[in-house]
This record gives C-alpha cells, structure tokens and sequence, in this order.
C-alpha cells in the first residue's frame, strides 16, 4: 500500500462494552472517538463456518484483555 493512503487510513474500530459473543452469535458494538457506534450481528452463516470460528476466537481475545473496551458479555 502506498505511505499516502497508509496516512488517510482511518484508525481501527474498537470492540466495546456491551458486545455479545455467543458460540453461534456474535453481537459486536463497534467504535472509534468521536464517532456513533456500529452495531455488527455476525452468524455462522453470513461468513461461513471457517471464517466464524477465527473471528469468534478473535473478539473473545480482545475482550478478555480487560483494557475496558469490551466486557465479553
């Protein structure tokens, strides 16, 4: 990627408090400062099972970091 569009990225979202993340269904609250937060439901099927498994992995890492962004309820 070339350094000018690394430099107009956006910053990454963050996995807020009150996400849920079930074995079946994620229900991910997303954000960044000084944004409204995305509200994402992820299922099996609307990714496929290979990609579900890594990203439920995934979100459950992070909200298990305790950095008080996402609780993992």
């Amino acid at each position: 990627m070339a350094p000018a569009l690394l430099a107009q990225a956006p910053a990454p979202l963050a996995l807020l408090a009150g996400s849920t993340l079930w074995p079946a269904l994620l229900c991910l609250r997303l954000g960044r400062a000084g944004e409204p937060v995305r509200e994402v439901l992820v299922a099996p099927g609307c990714v496929g099972r290979a990609a579900f498994r890594p990203l439920a992995l995934a979100c459950r890492a992070v909200a298990a970091r305790g950095s008080g962004m996402a609780d993992g309820t």
